[in-house]
């Protein structure tokens, strides 16, 4: 049996959970942190979650994770069944990973953690989302999946890291860029819709909330901390 580690509160946890739902595979979650403990690095080898293990055998890293359930268990395709089609699927989820999680991820400690970004940092991560996003409008579909009639792990993938870089363009820029796109945001509602994913977002969301408590009172904490300093 799968045995899933990582945090409900991480796009990329819930990529992989929604695509094990996906499959109809047997699983069971652990719920840990990136380097929570020195033992991590057995299983992944950067600290980073989420990560599987399949008896003895460990990976990290989304995409492989991904690409290994997919040729492990063939079962309920992940990509779709083309050559053109998983090669597109694979296209548009490196263009959500590089150009818009990742200048997204740039802005979390201003938007989540109760720091301030730096102007130079918020100037230069929305031009890259932009780009991002007109990248994966010039391959994505949209009828009524992302890349076409087959559901895949494109679809997971992009919902959920464009679900939490959508958070952070609201925060940081008031701009939502769902609103501009109507056929994007109707796939993820169809998206929403699936069974397997009630249950994700219910523990997604309970996760984010306590998350977001906890940072909030973390930066209560060193807001008071630097204030004594300076008296």
């Amino acid at each position: 049996m799968i045995i899933l580690y990582g945090t409900p509160v991480s796009n990329y946890y819930n990529t992989v959970l929604a695509s094990l739902r996906h499959k109809g595979l047997p699983f069971s979650e652990v719920q840990r942190g990136a380097a929570e403990d020195p033992d991590i690095f057995a299983s992944s080898p950067m600290g980073k979650i989420p990560y599987i293990r399949d008896g003895e055998f460990a990976l990290s890293e989304t995409t492989a994770i991904l690409e290994y359930l997919e040729e492990r268990f063939p079962q309920n395709p992940l990509y779709p069944r083309d050559i053109p089609g998983r090669a597109r699927a694979r296209q548009a989820i490196k263009f959500v990973e590089l150009y818009v999680d990742a200048p997204a991820r740039s802005l979390f400690s201003g938007v989540f953690w109760g720091q301030e970004n730096h102007p130079v940092v918020v100037d230069a991560a929305r031009p890259m989302m932009e780009r991002g996003l007109a990248a994966l409008d010039a391959v994505a579909v949209c009828s009524p999946w992302l890349m076409g009639e087959t559901l895949s792990c494109a679809d997971f993938y992009g919902y959920f890291s464009l679900s939490v870089a959508r958070q952070v363009a609201l925060s940081q820029y008031d701009w939502d860029f769902l609103a501009t796109r109507p056929a994007l945001a109707a796939t993820f509602l169809r998206l929403e819709s699936l069974a397997l994913m009630g249950p994700i977002l219910s523990q997604r969301d309970e996760a984010m909330a306590r998350y977001l408590a906890q940072k909030a009172a973390a930066a209560r904490q060193l807001s008071g901390e630097e204030g004594e300093v300076k008296r």
